[in-house]
């Protein structure tokens, strides 16, 4: 009995239908997204054990380069010839504030509005928080930081208790947006 349980296993292993899969992906996704794109997958092959690791783009790399990860789902990689990286879609980000916020009214915003408003960042190597520093360094405003917050998901519910606005990931507002909150594109 034993030994056709290992001849089993073995057969399933060959053929794709079990195994450790070690998938790395960003919070937005991992949280967002996965879920759903792993439930027929999940149900086609149930042997298949799915492990995910959540983390930076930068530290997911890594774990893909160290052999620690099998795949990863993330933001696009410095320029690294020993990995290859194919871009799956453009994550939409929108300014998000609270209703009262004078900002609830205008129809446009821009960059160069951002200069005196106390801004609530994700981690400092969050690709998020570098692309938007970096856009607003060439918008001529010098960011003011009121809150570093380690979780994209989190920092909704910073704005939501009035620390300040976020440029955050459309999937992480939602549809509709919570009560409480204006999201504007910028």
């Amino acid at each position: 009995k034993d030994i056709e349980y290992v001849k089993q296993s073995m057969y399933e292993w060959q053929h794709g239908d079990s195994g450790i899969i070690r998938i790395g992906a960003i919070e937005p996704m991992a949280i967002y997204r996965m879920p759903k794109i792993l439930a027929p997958f999940c149900q086609k092959y149930p042997k298949i054990q799915i492990s995910i690791e959540m983390n930076n783009t930068q530290r997911l790399t890594q774990m893909v380069k160290d052999g620690e990860l099998d795949i990863a789902v993330c933001n696009t990689t410095e320029l690294d010839h020993t990995i290859s990286f194919q871009p799956l879609l453009t994550e939409n980000v929108s300014l998000l504030i609270p209703d009262v916020h004078p900002f609830a009214r205008k129809n446009d915003i821009y960059l160069s509005d951002l200069k005196n408003e106390r801004l609530l960042l994700g981690a400092f190597v969050c690709n998020y928080r570098i692309h938007l520093e970096n856009s607003l360094l060439e918008a001529g405003v010098r960011p003011n930081i009121s809150l570093v917050v380690n979780s994209m998901s989190a920092l909704k519910e910073y704005v939501q208790a009035g620390l300040g606005i976020a440029v955050i990931p459309d999937i992480i507002i939602g549809n509709p947006v919570p009560a409480g909150l204006v999201k504007k594109k910028i």
